[in-house]
C-alpha cells in the first residue's frame, strides 16, 4: 500500500514538473528581476521529497533484482533497477547543488546561465526517473494486491 502511495506521488510530481517546465516560457518573461519562479519554489520541496523516495525504491529494487540475477547475469529487471538508482542520484547531485545555492544567498554562484541550464537538466530528467518509478511502483503494487 505505501508503495503504491509513493507511486502515484512520483507519477503527480513527474507530470507537475514537466508540465511546469514547458509552459513556464509562456508566463515567466525575460525582463523579470528574479531568474527563478515562485512555482519552483513550491515545486522543489516535491522535487526534494521525490529524488529521496525515487533513490530508496530504486535502491530497494535494485538490491533486490541484484540478488536474483546473481547467479543467472544480467536481467532486464537489473538493468532497469539500477538505470533509476543512478540516474536519480545523478539528478539529486544537481538538483541538491542547485537548490541549495539557491536557498543560502550568501553562497558563491555561477553565471545565471549555468544554473538555468543545471536546473533544465533536472527539470527534463527528473519527470522521466520520477515518472518510470512512480508507474512501476503502482503496477507492482496492483499486481500484489490482485494475488492476494
Amino acid at each position: 500500500m505505501i508503495a503504491r502511495i509513493c507511486g502515484v506521488y512520483l507519477v503527480v510530481v513527474a507530470v507537475a514538473v514537466a508540465v511546469h517546465t514547458v509552459v513556464e516560457p509562456f508566463y515567466h518573461s525575460n525582463d523579470s528581476a528574479a531568474l527563478y519562479g515562485e512555482i519552483w519554489g513550491i515545486l522543489d520541496w516535491f522535487m526534494a521529497l521525490s529524488i529521496v523516495l525515487g533513490i530508496w525504491f530504486a535502491y530497494q529494487m535494485k538490491s533486490s533484482d541484484a540478488d536474483r540475477a546473481s547467479s543467472g547475469g544480467i536481467t532486464r529487471g537489473l538493468a532497469f533497477s539500477n538505470l533509476l538508482f543512478y540516474g536519480f542520484l545523478y539528478v539529486a547531485i544537481l538538483f541538491f547543488w542547485n537548490w541549495f545555492m539557491h536557498l543560502n544567498p550568501g553562497a558563491p554562484s555561477p553565471d545565471g546561465g549555468k544554473v538555468l541550464l543545471v536546473w533544465l537538466i533536472v527539470d527534463a530528467g527528473l519527470p522521466l526517473l520520477a515518472g518510470s518509478l512512480g508507474f512501476h511502483l503502482v503496477r507492482e503494487s496492483s499486481a500484489v494486491d490482485s494475488e492476494s
